[in-house]
């Protein structure tokens, strides 16, 4: 594995802070929730028992937790649990669908248009991500979807639009995140607003994470009517809780703050340079790909006065590339991407993957050796990946088998939302002084 010099310079001082800020979030989201989190486990049990559907929606970065758990949610509430119907669950994100409803009918349209095909009823459940509550989408979404009896549950830290149609809210607060950049050294809305998004979106992810782990644990033991709010929350609360004191453990590991700067380092070396920054994911990671293929290519350079931009994008956002090459019996279909785009010694690729040893991520990874690209890889496996990737961020999960791949992509969120906050920083740094 090839090693990088690190310079001082590169401490990811940012990428610290911001960490402890979405922690102390986290507890208060811990402190203040509780009843709504067991409401919400409650709805998601029901849909489970009665073979009801999961809708899953939101736009940008939301998208992305919608869609890892619209894809993963039926496998991992009710694999191996004998007498469940069996959920269905969809994330309504066809390139087509969202194209041609935003097109003719205008982008407000694109859930609702969907939603109306469904038959909604009161065994399903409609999980919305919304930052600010008010994505006028997300808003005729959650009213039609009340309308037809479905339980909406909201994620949101605004107060109004989702706030107000859903079954269900869960707030997340940002006042820790906040005083990080006081608006007197914000120099556009994106210093501000930025953060919180990032913030938003690992905490939902983290919260589906628990809840999914609570609804699984009430199909395998439902629990009792009058039980306390302890036992309905047996499983959430304490996986939350390991969440929060996992990150503060690892932020104390001088390999992990290592490993942070080595990247901030290797991504303003390839902004510099006129490099690209590219991503890729198996399984449900793929949609974390998909995140943050768009999230780095506009959040650590948006209204930054001189900054140019950053060429970032992700390989697993083609559907019909993908399915092309598998129809036509291709066996490296993210490698065979990445070829075309004729990579080189300027070029990152962040690779997230939690078992580390899919064999179409490690054809990405020789791939990315014989053209000179650095890999930047997050896993929570033992082998593969993390002997191969010449920077390794080794998750801390706990889970083994059918959880671990979610587990591995709430912390790969919060490793993300910092580190694109330190990028960040440096851009502007950068365009300043040049």
């Amino acid at each position: 594995m090839r090693q990088e010099t690190l310079h001082q310079d590169f401490h990811p001082a940012l990428a610290i802070s911001t960490l402890d800020a979405t922690t102390k979030t986290l507890s208060r989201m811990i402190d203040v929730q509780p009843e709504q989190l067991a409401e919400a486990a409650n709805y998601m049990t029901n849909t489970a028992n009665k073979g009801g559907r999961f809708i899953l929606i939101g736009n940008g970065g939301s998208a992305a937790v919608a869609e890892q758990y619209g894809a993963g949610l039926p496998k991992w509430l009710t694999e191996g649990i004998e007498n469940v119907d069996g959920p269905q669950s969809m994330g309504m994100y066809n390139p087509s669908t969202i194209t041609m409803v935003g097109n003719d009918d205008g982008y407000e349209n694109t859930f609702y248009n969907q939603m109306l095909l469904l038959d909604l009823n009161g065994n399903d459940s409609v999980i919305a991500f919304s930052g600010s509550g008010t994505s006028p989408n997300i808003v005729k979404a959650v009213k039609y979807a009340r309308e037809k009896g479905a339980n909406v549950i909201g994620m949101t830290f605004g107060d109004k639009g989702l706030a107000e149609e859903a079954n269900v809210i869960l707030t997340i607060p940002g006042d820790d995140l906040r005083a990080l950049i006081p608006e007197e050294e914000a120099t556009s809305q994106k210093d501000i607003q930025g953060p919180h998004m990032g913030e938003y979106e690992a905490i939902a992810s983290a919260l589906m994470f628990s809840l999914t782990k609570q609804t699984r644990q009430n199909l395998i033991k439902p629990p009792e009517t009058d039980a306390s709010l302890d036992l309905k929350l047996s499983i959430a609360i304490p996986t939350l809780i390991a969440i929060k004191n996992t990150i503060e453990e690892m932020l104390k590991n001088e390999k992990f703050i290592r490993a942070l700067a080595h990247i901030t380092q290797l991504y303003m070396n390839a902004y510099s340079s006129g490099g690209r920054v590219m991503f890729v994911g198996d399984e449900s990671s793929s949609a974390l790909s998909n995140h943050y293929g768009a999230d780095a290519g506009k959040r650590p350079t948006v209204e930054i006065e001189g900054a140019k931009p950053s060429k970032a994008f992700s390989l697993t956002d083609s559907i019909p590339a993908m399915t092309m090459r598998l129809n036509n019996g291709a066996r490296e279909i993210y490698s065979d991407r990445f070829r075309t785009y004729k990579p080189g010694d300027n070029d990152i690729i962040f690779i997230y993957s939690a078992n580390g040893n899919s064999p179409q991520i490690l054809n990405v990874v020789d791939e990315a050796k014989r053209h000179g690209t650095k890999v930047l890889g997050f896993t929570s496996g033992e082998t593969g990946l993390i002997n191969k990737a010449d920077i390794v961020i080794k998750n801390p999960g706990k889970e083994k088998g059918l959880l671990a791949d979610p587990e591995n992509g709430v912390y790969i969120d919060f490793w993300m939302h910092a580190l694109l906050e330190e990028f960040r920083r440096r851009v502007k740094k950068s365009s300043k002084s040049g």
